[in-house]
């Protein structure tokens, strides 16, 4: 699995649940397979790149920013 399957994957859940509901974490624990691309936080220069080719630089600000702090702050308020 590479970041292009990452970037299908994405394009997936944003045509379900639109811009404001998907948003990337860095817990790479218990998972089975690595992606090629991002086997680690290290690789996340070029997924995010990859993003804002493909998206935008605004929804690549939801997607690692935005949306995350939001729904950080609807889990620990």
């Amino acid at each position: 699995m590479y970041i292009a399957d990452v970037l299908k994957h994405i394009r997936y859940i944003k045509d379900i649940v639109g811009d404001d509901k998907i948003g990337i974490g860095s817990d790479f624990d218990g998972i089975s397979e690595y992606i090629t691309d991002l086997y680690d936080c290290s690789g996340y220069s070029e997924l995010r790149k990859a993003v804002i080719e493909d998206f935008g630089e605004k929804f690549c600000q939801k997607l690692f920013f935005e949306n995350m702090k939001k729904f950080n702050k609807f889990i620990w308020v």
